[in-house]
């Protein structure tokens, strides 16, 4: 993958639009750095080690679009992580999902499927 001898000055570079003050800064990173994460797959999860606390505070914290592309970041990076990280990272993910899923918004449903979709496809994650 070309990316890959870039990738972490990539994520580095871009990594503090996740606690931007302005909600579509924040939007656009997390889909940025998803769209890293993808492009890297199955290779690169040191490089988003940095990342991971904002991330997930950030999936938390925000609501609607933004929590829907912090959703899908986290959706391309637990695939790059090992079994034991992929698992725990899914165990943790899930009410969150199961709550968006349950909202009226059908691309928020459909994003929070396709992150169920990556999570439970990945090594290491169970369905208990």
């Amino acid at each position: 993958c070309a990316v890959l001898p870039h990738l972490r000055e990539l994520v580095e570079s871009i990594e503090a639009g996740l606690e931007d003050e302005q909600s579509k800064v924040r939007t656009i990173t997390a889909l940025a750095l998803a769209a890293l994460a993808e492009a890297a797959a199955p290779y690169g999860i040191e490089a988003f080690d940095s990342i991971l606390r904002p991330l997930w505070h950030g999936i938390s914290a925000h609501k609607g679009k933004t929590r829907a592309a912090f959703l899908k970041c986290i959706g391309f990076i637990i695939p790059l992580m090992d079994n034991e990280y992929a698992s725990y990272y899914t165990r943790e993910v899930m009410p969150q999902l199961i709550v968006e899923f349950n909202t009226p918004d059908e691309e928020m449903k459909k994003i929070v499927l396709k992150v169920v979709k990556q999570c439970v496809s990945t090594a290491g994650v169970e369905k208990s």
